[in-house]
């Protein structure tokens, strides 16, 4: 359930309804926590296909509308970098280690490798197909579906292929039903 709306905090300009890339403030004061990019970025498993488009950048947390937003002052930025291909390969272990003690190490490596996968496919880099390629036999059902919906996105054709060869080897449900998804679009 939704909490009480606030007033008196907000000068009504509408630059983070506006600034929101999923629509997330659909209204004043209103918040579709689901289709939140903060929300996404956090959320274990699977992110429904046409939200997935939005991981462009973001790995964890977005906070777009807060920038947006004249009266919250403006924290410095980390520009901090990620490779997301090494992050890919890191073990739980690597994860821990590297990220263990900051705001991500609670969430664990698969839903930030998840979102890594999904965002080197919407960046377009065809140098990521290897990568992607390889994340179709993972042992996380989620990473083989992110991986295959990835690929797609890339429109390579070894991908393509690879995708193929993996729908014989594929015993999850929902990740076959990912792939299967894959070739036909």
């Amino acid at each position: 359930e939704p909490d009480e709306p606030q007033s008196g905090l907000c000068l009504g300009c509408g630059r983070c309804r506006a600034s929101c890339p999923t629509g997330a403030l659909s209204e004043p004061f209103r918040l579709e926590a689901k289709r939140c990019l903060s929300y996404l970025t956090q959320a274990k498993g699977a992110i429904p296909q046409e939200l997935r488009v939005y991981f462009t950048g973001c790995l964890y947390g977005c906070d777009i509308c807060l920038k947006a937003c004249p009266l919250i002052k403006k924290a410095p930025g980390t520009g901090a970098e990620v490779d997301l291909k090494r992050l890919l390969c890191l073990s739980k272990q690597e994860f821990i280690s590297l990220y263990g003690a900051t705001a991500i190490g609670w969430r664990g490596h698969t839903v930030l490798q998840r979102n890594a996968v999904y965002t080197l496919g919407n960046q377009g880099d065809p140098a990521a197909v290897t990568a992607l390629v390889g994340l179709l036999q993972d042992p996380r059902p989620v990473i083989r579906g992110a991986a295959a919906w990835s690929l797609v996105r890339l429109g390579n054709t070894n991908g393509r292929a690879a995708l193929a060869m993996r729908v014989s080897q594929e015993t999850d449900p929902e990740v076959l039903a990912e792939l299967e998804s894959a070739l036909s679009g």
